[in-house]
């Protein structure tokens, strides 16, 4: 399961807790009028209509829209027993809004294993609430292929989500190893500016030693001793800036 199917879609992090937050209230925001569309549409002709057992079932279905996205299985539920109850009492008006948008939710948040749940819950469900007050073949096709389209929604929407999850955590691991692979270039680069330090100095000190002994006895060997020296130093310099502009050329 991927941390996105166990965890709710968005969580406060630190140093993003001001811009997370406020998308945090505009998701509530339109949870909340989901839910009261939802039950104005759901209670208001049963109110019109049905018995008080009725209208509280009708709010059972719709207002639990409220904890949709904190308990998806459970919400799922509590509105299909509302659902199903006004089926069997014929006083369901019109098309079951709360269970469907459950049924998209749970399709979108819920884990793999509630997910399979919630699905043969939802087909035992609707298939009672269609049998029982002996609706028409064609109700039977209509009200699935709205269930059908809920969850597709739903899928769809988790599908895209944890590809996007994907393609960031992707993107950080590559990100990642570049970085690594640059620390590792940098530390070779160092180790070959040490060795060509290391080699040219010694060698310059070893030149410097041998045209100190022989200045006054042979200044043509002593000026040769001199020479290797400088074009061992200039020979260091070209190494050491080439190396030295590598190091730059990698900088972000």
């Amino acid at each position: 399961r991927t941390d996105l199917e166990q965890k709710p879609l968005l969580r406060l992090r630190r140093g993003r807790a001001g811009p997370t937050r406020m998308a945090a209230m505009r998701i509530r925001a339109v949870d909340i009028l989901i839910t009261v569309v939802v039950t104005a549409a759901s209670v208001y002709p049963v109110a019109r209509w049905g018995t008080p057992a009725d209208v509280a079932m009708a709010a059972l279905a719709s207002v639990p829209l409220l904890w949709r996205r904190q308990a998806p299985i459970l919400v799922a539920l509590a509105c299909g027993i509302g659902t199903t109850w006004l089926s069997i009492q014929d006083s369901l008006f019109d098309l079951p809004y709360g269970q469907l948008v459950a049924t998209y939710t749970w399709a979108e948040l819920a884990p793999a294993g509630w997910r399979l749940f919630a699905a043969a819950g939802t087909v035992i469900g609707v298939g009672v609430s269609l049998v029982v007050p002996q609706e028409s073949p064609p109700s039977f096709g209509y009200v699935g292929m709205t269930f059908v389209t809920a969850y597709a929604l739903g899928t769809g929407v988790r599908a895209r989500r944890d590809r996007i999850a994907f393609l960031e955590e992707r993107t950080r691991r590559l990100t990642e190893e570049q970085a690594a692979a640059a620390g590792a270039e940098r530390a070779r680069i160092a180790r070959e500016m040490h060795d060509v330090l290391a080699h040219s100095v010694g060698l310059m000190v070893v030149q410097a030693e041998g045209g100190a002994s022989v200045v006054r006895a042979d200044a043509a060997r002593a000026e040769a001793a001199f020479d290797a020296i400088a074009d061992t130093g200039r020979e260091a310099l070209v190494q050491l800036r080439h190396a030295l502009g590598i190091l730059r050329d990698q900088q972000p």
